[in-house]
């Protein structure tokens, strides 16, 4: 953000993310708290697995089956192509990758300096921070989100805190807020314009 601002000379800025994009911009804005930059005026989160462990034990259900497989895929095929730029010591034994909690095990973890998979995903929720965000923040997670557990739902937080906004929908799945009518634009699209403008 620093290089950002400093180099396109940006005067307000909105942050918005979506799914784990969702959870990295709202711990960057629980972790800056107040020393944010001034520039940075509002956050949004939509479909925000907010504490990555709930989230793990529901992608890992087998009614994401196929939604874990497909992503497992990507990140394998991924991690191939970058094999060479990465140290000694990291398993390349691809066969035993069953699953996304097994890739971040031999992946994720150790090329970031995690323990293991568990420790990733504990030290980089964001509900782990977001009580300290000091800007407009909004978190918009639906009910029948299928990767989304209990533990992604910072109800508590967004009430004791008011620059933390938690919109929960009764529809929308994972990224699946569609308005039919709308020139395909997703509903999710059209609230985070809003609440940004509102911001700005």
């Amino acid at each position: 953000m620093e290089y950002l601002i400093k180099t396109r000379k940006y005067k307000s800025v909105a942050l918005a993310g979506f799914s784990l994009g969702a959870n990295l911009t709202l711990k960057y804005a629980g972790e800056r708290g107040k020393n944010i930059l001034p520039q940075i005026k509002c956050a949004v989160g939509i479909s925000a697995p907010c504490d990555l462990v709930s989230s793990s034990v529901e992608i890992h259900k087998p009614k994401n089956y196929i939604y874990s497989k497909r992503f497992l895929v990507t990140l394998v095929e991924k991690m191939k192509m970058k094999e060479k730029l990465h140290s000694d010591g990291i398993t390349r034994d691809y066969s035993s990758i069953k699953t996304l909690g097994d890739f971040d095990n031999a992946f994720t973890a150790p090329l970031n300096g995690f323990r293991d998979a568990m420790d990733y995903w504990e030290r980089n929720s964001s509900r782990r921070y977001i009580a300290n965000t000091a800007i407009p923040t909004l978190i918009v997670n639906a009910k029948d989100d299928p990767i989304l557990g209990p533990g992604c739902f910072p109800y508590e937080e967004a009430e004791r805190n008011s620059s933390l906004f938690l919109e929960v929908t009764e529809k929308g799945g994972h990224m699946g807020f569609i308005t039919f009518g709308c020139n395909g634009e997703f509903w999710h699209e059209t609230r985070v314009a809003e609440f940004a403008e509102g911001c700005l």
